[in-house]
């Protein structure tokens, strides 16, 4: 029955971002075959200086796009007139929260692939292959020299799961506010301003951590080149995952308990 919310979740995501991706790809084709012609014309210049702009807004409207389209998701199906269906359905609250934030991740995922597809079809070729190449080994023989043989491959994995961490606490502050804006005559303005709230709260309190533990930064900073590393992606670990923690138990505690449908 779980699989159902997810599938159902991942349908109304990717039923908008694969046309998106569609035209991403298609745009991306454009530029490609007009860099090909050689023609000294200012009206293929311009046709060609618009479609690489194009290409560009949709690169960036792309991600923007994916993130908004997780957060009205959200809305629509547990806040609004839907999330009198939603809450109709054998799941707790916090079943859907751990299916928006998990899909809500993996269209973020699949959006980074789709630019990057993008960006292959722009400049792909073995030209393009061979100095991608080139860079990565660069990268990894610099970081090898510097963190130690064989360290290169741990830190990359750890950068992906920090991000990744990051990632879901972005998404489910966003779903903590949302929870909470509810309680508002206008949900929308509550929202926002919970949101703001929120994030002045977190900065405020990170603030006063750092400024009580000088030793946390200290203790980094002094450490060897591969510890210093270890320990700073920890404490952003740490950091992300209490966030995650607490954005969770806000959304599950509203929707739970202090539920206001439209």
């Amino acid at each position: 029955m779980l699989k159902k919310l997810y599938k159902h979740e991942f349908i109304g995501l990717y039923r908008v971002l694969l046309p998106l991706y569609g035209l991403l790809f298609a745009l991306s084709g454009a530029v490609r075959l007009l860099s090909m012609i050689d023609v000294n014309n200012k009206v293929y210049d311009y046709i060609n200086g618009l479609t690489v702009g194009l290409t560009g807004i949709m690169a960036v409207g792309l991600m923007f796009a994916s993130f908004v389209l997780v957060i009205v998701n959200f809305y629509k199906s547990l806040l609004g007139k839907q999330g009198y269906l939603t809450f109709s359905l054998p799941f707790k609250a916090h079943s859907h929260i751990i299916c928006k934030a998990v899909c809500g991740a993996v269209a973020a995922v699949t959006t980074i692939i789709a630019e990057f597809i993008a960006l292959v079809i722009i400049f792909g070729g073995y030209d393009f292959f061979k100095e991608l190449h080139i860079f990565f080994k660069t990268v990894f023989k610099t970081a090898n020299d510097y963190f130690g043989s064989g360290k290169t491959t741990l830190i990359c994995t750890e950068v992906v799961i920090c991000a990744l961490a990051v990632l879901l606490s972005n998404i489910l502050m966003f779903f903590a506010a949302m929870a909470i804006g509810q309680q508002f005559k206008n949900k929308v303005l509550g929202a926002i301003l919970s949101y703001f709230g929120i994030y002045f709260a977190i900065q405020t309190v990170m603030t006063v951590i750092m400024s009580l533990v000088p030793r946390i930064l200290d203790g980094i900073m002094n450490s060897a080149p591969f510890a210093a590393t270890q320990k700073y992606f920890a404490l952003i670990f740490v950091i992300a995952a209490i966030q995650v923690i607490g954005y969770y138990f806000v959304a599950n505690y509203f929707l739970s308990n202090k539920l206001n449908l439209e």
